[in-house]
């Protein structure tokens, strides 16, 4: 008789994972990273969680590209670009401090600069 390996036994890691791919799919890059470790700790055999974590990892270095375009356009007075770029690194992960910042620099400097149109 041929031992069939168990699924029962990575019922727990597969939850985890979804729970950590959904996550993932909302954008919430940091969180999703916490449960793919956390599914690793559970399970060192796990083959979603270094999977998921590698995603996570792109979606870091996307949303880090997009914030360095964000702030070279803005450097540029390419104010809509810009905005354009730190949304799409939101839309990465919705913690986005680079995008954040980058965005509450873009609404300062409009404020700024259509005070200076009015006092011209």
């Amino acid at each position: 008789m041929v031992a069939t390996p168990s699924l029962a036994g990575n019922a727990p890691s597969a939850a985890g994972c979804d729970a950590a791919r959904s996550l993932l799919d909302r954008g919430e890059l940091d969180k999703a990273r916490d449960a793919y470790l956390d599914v690793l700790a559970a399970d060192s055999s796990s083959r979603c969680a270094p999977r998921g974590l590698r995603a996570v990892t792109r979606g870091k270095r996307q949303e880090e590209r997009l914030c360095a375009e964000g702030a070279v356009l803005a450097k540029a007075d390419q104010r809509e670009e810009a905005e354009r770029r730190y949304v799409a690194a939101l839309k990465e992960n919705v913690a986005s401090d680079c995008a954040k910042e980058g965005l509450a620099a873009k609404k300062s400097k409009g404020f700024w600069h259509h005070v200076g149109d009015g006092i011209a």
